[in-house]
């Protein structure tokens, strides 16, 4: 396993001290994590045509639907079936062109359940996207500024569904429909289109090959769902940490990103410089140091070999002589409720506990697992 990148952590994380190369991180900035006044400033601040910042884009790109990625993985086999369903029956919801924003490494924005309507009808079929030249790490968090800094949208869109279950959960689904139709599934916002068990039949009938034989039709989409990438993407974070672009403003997007207005790579501007300097730190967290940012964010470390670099560090500091505040020192870092819970689960008493004896408990943690 790769060496835990501590500074990097520390700056990439939501209260980390962003340096020059925040907003250009090869690890994405989670909408609900991006200050909203950095944001703003960042979605006007560019350094325009020529600059790093400007950047080029394709409304109008085609790609096979297999080559694409997934981002997210909340993907719900039931809303994908009747999307192909309903695109077989009659063209609705439009499959050809996914009004969905891809990265140049084929990374998926959004528009998940239409890219697996269309594999599980024909994986080689060609789909219209709109394709922007950034890789997905930085074209998630570029996606973020404008969700936030332009939409002052705080929250992406809530994810259920798993990608994972995709391919076992097909074959069950296109049985139940083939009898009752698709009004039995549910899903939360389903189902919909809704296809009468006729309905179904026919629509099945027109899977590429199976020429007229909705049994034939079924067969060649569940085999298709076995050839849907499940993989997604390693750093992309949640659904509802996701960026939130419509069909519509994909045009605004592109625009801006090639007039280099969005501000997101060195050297930026003064404005998002100043607003840098102050993203995710208030000025009482600006007092406290490394070892309470990393206190504050404990649970972003999934590893054992992570939460040993990290109390090491944590341990450091208490051996220099930096670290104060006990109890309230924690409360002060975490906020009540999360030092509550923190308390808690460590064993460590109200007003009683140096702040070292935290990182000691924490450490025997270690020891025992």
């Amino acid at each position: 396993m790769a060496k835990f990148n501590y500074t990097k952590w520390i700056t990439e994380n939501k209260y980390g001290k962003f340096d020059e190369e925040a907003l250009g991180s090869e690890t994405p900035i989670p909408l609900s994590q991006l200050d909203p006044e950095l944001a703003k400033t960042a979605a006007t601040s560019g350094g325009g045509t020529g600059s790093p910042d400007e950047t080029q884009g394709n409304a109008n790109a085609t790609i096979a639907v297999g080559s694409l990625k997934p981002a997210q993985k909340e993907v719900i086999a039931a809303k994908a079936l009747c999307f192909a369903l309903g695109f077989l029956r009659d063209g609705t919801p439009d499959l050809e062109n996914m009004e969905a924003i891809i990265s140049n490494d084929k990374y998926i924005m959004d528009g998940h359940h239409r890219w697996a309507a269309r594999t599980l009808i024909d994986p080689t079929a060609d789909v219209g996207v709109a394709k922007i030249e950034l890789p997905a790490d930085e074209l998630i968090t570029v996606l973020n500024i404008y969700t936030k800094g332009v939409k002052k949208k705080e929250k992406g869109n809530p994810g259920v569904g798993a990608i994972s279950s995709f391919k076992t959960d097909i074959p069950d689904l296109i049985d139940t429909v083939i009898a009752e139709g698709t009004g039995v599934l549910k899903y939360h916002k389903g189902p919909w289109p809704v296809l009468t068990a006729e309905e179904v039949n026919t629509s099945l009938g027109k899977v590429p090959g199976a020429n007229g034989d909705a049994a034939k039709g079924a067969a060649k989409m569940k085999a298709n769902a076995n050839k849907l990438n499940i993989e997604i993407h390693p750093n992309a974070p949640s659904r509802v940490d996701m960026p939130v672009i419509d069909g519509d403003e994909i045009p605004d997007v592109l625009a801006k990103l090639k007039s280099g207005k969005i501000d997101f790579k060195p050297n930026y501007s003064d404005e998002t410089k100043a607003k840098l300097g102050k993203a995710g730190l208030d000025e009482q967290e600006k007092e406290l140091g490394d070892v309470e940012i990393l206190m504050k964010n404990i649970d972003r470390i999934n590893t054992q070999q992570e939460l040993e670099q990290v109390i090491q560090k944590l341990m450091n500091h208490v051996a220099s002589g930096k670290v104060t505040g006990g109890s309230m020192g924690l409360t002060k870092a975490l906020g009540t409720g999360p030092a509550s819970t923190i308390k808690k689960q460590f064993g460590i008493k109200e007003s009683i506990d140096p702040r070292s004896s935290l990182y000691e408990k924490i450490e025997k943690l270690i020891d025992k697992n």
